[in-house]
């Protein structure tokens, strides 16, 4: 299994990854503070090295410099290629209603999470994505 973790909070980060470790000891884990990394980590994988494993993606709304939404709009530019590798949710402290009903009409974001992030989670998206 593969994580990818974007949050600006390195202690959010912390808790993710324990947690995903609590899952799967296996698990491959790739934690970033700045989402141009990922979404550049991201295109590495699946658009030019072709890589076919599955990633799940936990992603923070409220971030600087680039927010989850900007990700998400630049993760669409993607296409449908790297889109059917990425199950995407919003792990977010936000308690904004309308933060989670945008994340719902978002045709790539499977959920929203409110952090911290609990075990109880983690097992749901996976056996949601089977």
């Amino acid at each position: 299994m593969r994580f990818i973790v974007v949050d600006d909070e390195p202690a959010c980060n912390m808790i993710s990854k324990f947690t995903i470790r609590r899952l799967d000891k296996e698990a491959q884990v790739e934690v970033f503070t700045n989402p141009v990394d990922a979404l550049l980590y991201i295109k590495t994988l699946y658009l030019e090295d072709n890589e076919c494993e599955p990633s799940f993606v936990l992603l923070d709304i409220n971030m600087p410099y680039m927010n989850g939404w900007e990700f998400l709009k630049e993760t669409e530019s993607y296409g449908p290629e790297v889109h059917k590798y990425l199950t995407i949710h919003i792990v977010s402290s936000s308690v904004d209603a309308n933060d989670e009903a945008k994340a719902k009409g978002c045709a790539l974001v499977k959920g929203f999470i409110s952090k911290p992030i609990k075990l109880e989670n983690l097992k749901e998206i996976v056996k949601d994505s089977n």
